[in-house]
């Protein structure tokens, strides 16, 4: 699943909660909810560990991150929040797993290894259900778009 999904998700439980704790902490663990729905990316994990698609995960990869730091900014520029630290708290917590995986498959260190096997596990929860990723990425960001809306 793209980040900027999983941030928008940790600003949106940011903005109810107002708790930065709480904020943090469920953003935290609705990342790995999330990740258990198939959003066709399934297949990338192992690319990526293999070699292949390199450009393709990259370039993605990167695009994600950039999208994700762009509408952060613009929606702290505008004060879209009311509560702004908590939904700063929730954004981090639920882009840390990612990143923490990130991490590991760049240095392999070992303390993260039991992380990145979980992580990993749980993204193949409903191993006999997967969508493209194209098609998951649409339907995720009118999800998005349609919370935002409710906001």
């Amino acid at each position: 699943m793209l980040v900027t999904f999983h941030a928008a998700a940790g600003a949106i439980i940011g903005e109810h909660i107002n708790q930065a704790y709480w904020s943090f902490f469920l953003s935290f663990i609705l990342h790995f909810i999330m990740d258990a729905i198939p959003h066709g990316d399934r297949g990338h994990i192992d690319e990526f560990a293999s070699g292949k698609r390199l450009k393709f995960l990259f370039s993605t990869r990167i695009a994600d991150a950039v999208i994700s730091l762009l509408l952060a900014v613009l929606i702290f520029r505008t004060n879209f929040f009311i509560h702004p630290v908590s939904v700063a708290w929730g954004i981090i917590g639920g882009v840390l797993p990612d990143f923490l995986i990130g991490v590991y498959e760049m240095s392999r260190w070992k303390y993260l290894k039991r992380f990145y096997v979980i992580h990993h596990k749980i993204h193949n929860v409903f191993d006999r259900f997967e969508i493209g990723w194209w098609h998951a990425n649409f339907w995720q960001a009118l999800v998005i778009l349609g919370i935002l809306r409710l906001m």
